[in-house]
């Protein structure tokens, strides 16, 4: 069930965050802010570690945001990361945890 994956819920913290700081800006894994690069790497084991994480992220949509990558020409060029909103007009996350009676189960929705 969607609401009991952890891993489901790290990856929408993860949007949620990375669009509240980021926003659809392409940046390279080195330029994430300190607290995208917690979620990514908790044990703070380094960069590679970053990476690692963020490829295994592209392609994954939560909501209306889809993380996108994009790999510059050269061959020691750094890949650039982006959410992008596929939603028309974009949209805004909303955490309705506090509106709800079941206990805060339901983490979110985005809307436009």
């Amino acid at each position: 069930m969607k609401e009991q994956d952890p891993e489901r819920d790290r990856m929408t913290e993860l949007f949620r965050l990375w669009w509240l700081i980021h926003g659809s800006m392409p940046i390279v894994a080195n330029d994430l802010a300190p607290e995208v690069r917690r979620l990514l790497d908790p044990h703070d084991r380094g960069r590679q570690v970053v990476v690692a994480a963020l490829v295994q992220c592209v392609g994954t949509r939560i909501g209306s945001l889809l993380m996108t990558a994009a790999k510059p020409p050269g061959r020691w060029s750094a890949t650039n990361y982006a959410l992008r909103d596929e939603q028309p007009g974009g949209g805004e996350y909303v955490d309705s945890r506090s509106l709800r009676s079941d206990g805060g189960k339901h983490k979110g929705h985005w809307r436009t």
